[in-house]
């Protein structure tokens, strides 16, 4: 059975995706050479601001021309492409109070400068289906 929650525990976990997309740009903006750190914070700016915008705000047609909108959710149960509709348990939808867009300052605030570029604090791992 499944559990949709739109509630404000989506915030941290909205944030905390929204650290990670900041971590995998920046390793990619050092891995082609980009040395200086407020460079590459002002590039991750630079995309992940109107993208966060895009995410938030905007639509895109289907391939049968119908309007579909962006929309993250986290499963507690695992990733969606692993499970089946009904194994996903608690899902979690965007509060209303919630923008990507609006939490991308904070969020490249945090990872440049509280954590330093260092995610090993926040815990994650791959899924196993066992």
């Amino acid at each position: 059975m499944n559990n949709f929650n739109k509630d404000d525990m989506y915030e941290d976990m909205g944030a905390t995706y929204q650290v990670y997309m900041i971590h995998w740009l920046n390793e990619s903006l050092k891995k082609k050479g980009i040395t200086d750190k407020n460079k590459r914070k002002e590039i991750i700016a630079d995309f992940a601001f109107p993208f966060s915008v895009w995410q938030d705000q905007y639509w895109f047609k289907d391939t049968d021309g119908n309007k579909v909108f962006p929309c993250i959710t986290f499963s507690e149960n695992g990733p969606s492409c692993d499970l089946e509709i009904n194994e996903l348990g608690k899902v979690h939808f965007p509060s209303s109070g919630f923008s990507f867009h609006d939490y991308l300052n904070g969020n490249l605030h945090y990872y440049f400068t509280e954590i330093n570029e260092d995610i090993s604090k926040i815990e994650s791992d791959r899924f196993d289906r066992e």
